[in-house]
């Protein structure tokens, strides 16, 4: 994106939005006086190159961050724009358009602004984290807290994806630790079932605990450890007394640890294998 001297910021990607087999250029166009911003296609007709569509952006965008052409899930797999920017506010916003009937249509706004609002986890951005070829985008949800700790400040990701008719479909959740460059696949059986805290007292090791939310007032019962082990000991603290590696790097092993817990998490050490991936900080920009 690139901002000039009257506030405008802008930025571009080549797509065949109109599936006529020619590319498009495909212009965001941001006011950052909150009014006006749009996306604007251009290409080729009647022998002439011109604006062959445009589409409104959200109400309230001071700066866009990103521009992504992706697709739309159904069958035919139809292409779509996925706009990311920031409001006035601090918080993200994420515009997806699409082709239709020889404009360009948010599928995403109402009332004049995006319903996909990230005023938390503002750094991570859409990504097809279910390999389907589809974007999803992301959707924070707070934890439960835990007394005397910051586990407030903990979220679980929903992800959610588009079809060509607007309708927004859940795909999968997931808690992302950007700190420590992994995240987890959350199951189903989870959800509104657990916090999660972190113990980084030991030199070398950055623990992260999932517990059982049993209610206010009730202390949470932990069930599963994930360790982020770097220094001269990472191996000697990896095969401690109930710990299984998740994946070993050149300075870095990550390792988990199931705890006795009277609830059933319902995961063993192949699904957890099957559902830890770690990524790169460029996953995120």
């Amino acid at each position: 994106a690139v901002t000039d001297s009257s506030g405008t910021s802008s930025g571009y990607r080549l797509v065949d939005i109109d599936q006529d087999t020619s590319m498009e250029i495909a212009v965001a166009r941001v006011d950052s006086g909150g009014m006006g911003s749009q996306i604007e296609v251009y290409g080729w007709e009647d022998s002439a190159f011109r604006r062959t569509a445009w589409g409104e952006l959200s109400s309230g965008i001071s700066t866009l961050n990103q521009i992504r052409a992706n697709y739309l899930s159904g069958e035919l797999y139809p292409p779509a724009l996925y706009v990311t920017s920031t409001l006035v506010d601090g918080s993200r916003v994420i515009d997806v358009l699409a082709y239709q009937d020889g404009r360009l249509v948010n599928l995403a706004l109402r009332d004049g602004i995006s319903v996909e609002i990230l005023q938390a986890y503002i750094d991570v951005s859409p990504s097809d984290i279910n390999g389907d070829n589809v974007l999803e985008l992301p959707s924070p949800r707070a934890l439960p807290s835990q007394e005397e700790s910051s586990s407030s400040n903990f979220w679980l990701i929903e992800w959610f994806q588009y079809d060509e008719s607007g309708e927004r479909s859940y795909v999968m959740t997931t808690y992302h630790n950007v700190s420590d460059s992994w995240y987890l696949k959350i199951p189903e059986s989870w959800r509104d079932q657990i916090t999660i805290s972190r113990n980084d007292q030991v030199s070398g090791q950055r623990e992260v605990i999932f517990s059982h939310w049993r209610g206010e007032g009730q202390e949470p019962e932990p069930f599963l450890s994930i360790y982020r082990l770097t220094g001269s000991r990472r191996s000697t603290n990896a095969a401690q007394t109930g710990r299984f590696i998740l994946q070993e790097e050149e300075s870095v092993i990550y390792a988990a640890k199931f705890y006795d817990s009277q609830w059933d998490c319902g995961l063993d050490q192949a699904d957890l294998l099957d559902r830890f991936v770690t990524i790169s900080p460029s996953w995120y920009s």
